[in-house]
């Protein structure tokens, strides 16, 4: 490729027009395009197409530059590429070059160039729109003004908008800005930038959850964009219901509808956790609560989410639980029926510890299990003195193992293990979970001997113990000490394993063999 690169700019510096330079320049970016760097094989194209001297071929080099484009991520320039002749592709190459001089910190040579193609007739109108938000950020003498953010968000691109987010995510948060955040995505959204829509949206739940009613708005349409995508591509798919071959699809289309789904459920979860933690307002956050049942009742999800509705009833008016219990009958009569049925008159409110449980289950059924753990630590604090103590203390370290910190989960379990009795069943269930955290750390020694005091204590079922004794056996794997390792396999084959494991085991014992 090297040579290749030297060769091409050789023949180039020599002759510009040549003909082989051209299709050199061409071939390598078809080469680009099989290794999927659609952005360095569109801007081959872009420069070779201007010369390209076969008429009859131009048009499928256009459709190759447009598609390029899409598969890059860049919408807009594929929509011009998509309606461009050979001459009109000229501006789209020179606004390429130019965000390339700009980012390599070539502002004033940027400038020029994006002033150029704004001066320009020849410039097609989705061009000069993305012209404008590169300049409206060079040019502005405060280019870290909040003012100028937002201008530069109203007109940039998807794949530009990190760049400009960041400046938003160093400045002071206030409610103000996600306002003007979500007013621009709304904009976008109407004028059909809809991947420009949804990354704003996305930001702004992220950013700016205390802004409750914009957030719970923000979360509203993204689900609902999300479901309207899926729905779509499932109404695709099955217009083809008896096609004998899925050739017909491409492998990114036939797994569309799994990936779309899985970006609808990871959104729905996030909503959920963000619906219950948050105030209370029959603005804003009952309409994303009806949401999440409806789309959660479309999936076939009858079990998502938990109570919610009720879980908000509890620190409400009666007024408002009637509407509550009036929204949620549609998708969960029994849960409109525990609406109705709380005592207006009583003190069934919940607590902040209950508020606090619900939002861990929330993150443990998203499987979130980095936020769970830092709530069940706050339980766990809170629980200090009662006799739930050491069982909340488990909990926020088989969480903290769940997220993979194997070693907050070690520092939280050694510190519960000397408050327990041994030979207990949870002095078994401690110590297992601490030789897993050993063992994932590479503590091979002290996993084995964790291991051992679970194993000694009889408490452990019966694939418990034998995922135990394979993970004991791979500790003398991981430090090369085969014999032991081979006489630990026999040992575990001899006691009767389950024919799951003894087919394990009987592979490992032939790696073994094998290595000797």
């Amino acid at each position: 490729r090297e040579l290749r690169a030297n060769l091409l700019e050789e023949i180039r510096s020599a002759s510009p027009e040549s003909g082989v330079a051209v299709f050199l320049e061409l071939q390598e970016g078809l080469e680009s395009a099989q290794r999927e760097e659609w952005d360095q094989a569109v801007d081959l194209w872009l420069k070779g197409i201007e010369t390209y001297p076969i008429d009859w071929e131009t048009q499928e080099w256009i459709e190759r530059i447009a598609e390029g484009l899409l598969n890059a991520g860049h919408r807009i320039e594929a929509d011009v590429a998509k309606n461009a002749s050979k001459e009109s592709l000229r501006p789209l190459r020179l606004y390429r070059e130019a965000l390339q001089k700009s980012q390599k910190g070539e502002e004033n040579e940027a400038k020029r160039m994006f002033r150029d193609l704004l001066q320009s007739p020849q410039t097609p109108n989705g061009i000069q729109r993305l012209c404008r938000a590169e300049s409206v950020l060079l040019n502005h003498t405060d280019p870290d003004s909040m003012e100028t953010v937002l201008r530069a968000l109203g007109v940039a691109r998807a794949e530009t908008m990190d760049t400009i987010l960041a400046k938003v995510e160093s400045a002071s948060h206030t409610e103000s800005v996600a306002s003007d955040l979500e007013s621009i995505a709304c904009h976008r959204f109407n004028r059909a930038d809809v991947r420009e829509a949804v990354r704003l949206w996305e930001f702004t739940v992220h950013e700016f959850p205390s802004a409750q009613e914009v957030a719970a708005r923000s979360y509203d349409r993204l689900i609902g964009l999300h479901w309207t995508r899926l729905k779509a591509i499932r109404a695709i798919l099955a217009s083809f219901p008896n096609n004998p071959t899925n050739d017909f699809f491409s492998p990114m289309e036939r797994n569309s509808e799994a990936k779309a789904r899985k970006e609808l459920e990871e959104t729905l979860a996030q909503s959920e956790i963000f619906a219950a933690s948050a105030t209370y307002s029959s603005e804003a956050l009952l309409p994303l609560m009806t949401s999440i049942y409806r789309i959660q009742a479309n999936l076939g999800r009858t079990n998502r989410p938990r109570h919610l509705f009720e879980m908000h009833a509890r620190k409400a008016s009666p007024d408002q639980r009637s509407e509550l219990a009036e929204r949620v009958q549609p998708f969960r009569p029994e849960e409109a029926i525990a609406i109705l049925r709380i005592d207006s008159g009583s003190e069934e409110f919940e607590t902040p510890a209950d508020q606090r449980q619900n939002l861990l289950s929330l993150y443990e059924e998203s499987e979130q299990y980095d936020r769970a753990a830092e709530v069940a630590r706050e339980l766990a604090l809170a629980a200090s003195g009662t006799p739930y103590a050491k069982e909340a203390w488990f909990k926020t370290a088989w969480l903290e193992y769940k997220s993979k910190d194997f070693q907050q989960s070690k520092e939280t379990l050694e510190d519960l293990v000397k408050s327990q009795e041994p030979g207990t069943p949870e002095h078994c269930e401690t110590s297992r979970l601490l030789g897993l955290s050993d063992y994932q750390l590479g503590e091979y020694e002290e996993a084995r001997s964790r291991f051992d005091a679970a194993l000694e204590s009889g408490y452990l079922q019966k694939t418990e113990r034998e995922e135990m004794e394979i993970l004991y056996a791979y500790s003398f794997l991981y430090r090369q000490d085969y014999s032991n390792a081979r006489l630990h396999l026999e040992s575990i084959l001899a006691d009767n394993p389950s024919r799951i494991t003894e087919r394990r085991l009987r592979q490992l014992v032939q790696q073994l063999d094998n290595r000797n």
